[in-house]
């Protein structure tokens, strides 16, 4: 084999190693988390931390079944959510006219936080820089112009 030859066996070695990788970050990180949350038999006897860190691993990405992940995190979540939620705000469409899946990141914050810091990713994004990353304990729902305790 030609010193070439081998060049191109070793660059095409390199690829597919890279490919092979890719693919198993992709289905471990994305595939696999969506489907667990589409299966019932899973969800049934997976404990609430598994259900939670699942929800958490979809919301990490774009695309995903966000809806169901919201509600979970909503029912099961705290402050190590909130900026899961937030991020996956940003992915949300604003406008006059709002989804249900972005209805349920909204009330998942408001839930675990207590606060209300409007219905955007800027908005809720500068709350929860000017609170220096700490979830205050409100068992309810307050402006987010009230004091923080």
């Amino acid at each position: 084999m030609t010193g070439g030859n081998r060049i191109t066996l070793a660059l095409l070695i390199g690829l597919g190693g890279i490919l092979v990788a890719a693919g198993v970050i992709f289905y471990t990180r994305f595939w696999a988390p969506n489907r667990k949350l589409m299966d019932p038999e899973w969800f049934a006897t997976a404990s609430d931390a598994k259900r939670l860190e699942v929800a958490h691993q979809v919301l990490a990405w774009p695309w995903g079944n966000h809806h169901d992940a919201f509600l979970i995190v909503r029912e099961l979540g705290g402050p190590e959510s909130v900026p899961r939620l937030i991020r996956a705000l940003r992915w949300q469409p604003d406008g006059p006219a709002v989804p249900c899946t972005k209805s349920h990141c909204l009330d998942a914050l408001r839930h675990i936080t207590g606060v209300d810091a409007g219905d955007s990713y800027v908005e809720w994004n500068r709350w929860w820089d000017s609170v220096a990353h700490q979830v205050p304990p409100r068992p309810t729902t307050q402006p987010a112009s009230a004091p923080m305790p």
